[in-house]
C-alpha cells in the first residue's frame, strides 16, 4: 500500500512566555504529513523551533490530499 501525502492545518496553543505569564497564544501551522499523528508531532516541532518549547494543545483544523 502507497502512503499519500496530505496537507494539514493544525492549530496550536502556546504559552508565548511561560516564565512571565500563563496566557495562551493560538498559532496555525500547515505541514505536509502521512497522517495526522505525523501533522502533530510536525506542528509540535515547528511551535518548538519558534517558541523554544512544545504547545500546550494541538489540533487538525483541515487537510487535503496533495
Amino acid at each position: 500500500m502507497e502512503n499519500k501525502n496530505y496537507e494539514y492545518e493544525v492549530g496550536v496553543e502556546v504559552k508565548q512566555n511561560p516564565s512571565k505569564s500563563d496566557k495562551l497564544t493560538w498559532v496555525e501551522y500547515k505541514v505536509i504529513a502521512v497522517s495526522e499523528w505525523d501533522a502533530r508531532q510536525k506542528a509540535a516541532k515547528l511551535c518548538g523551533e519558534e517558541f523554544g518549547h512544545n504547545p500546550y494543545t494541538t489540533e487538525v483544523l483541515d487537510w487535503e490530499i496533495i
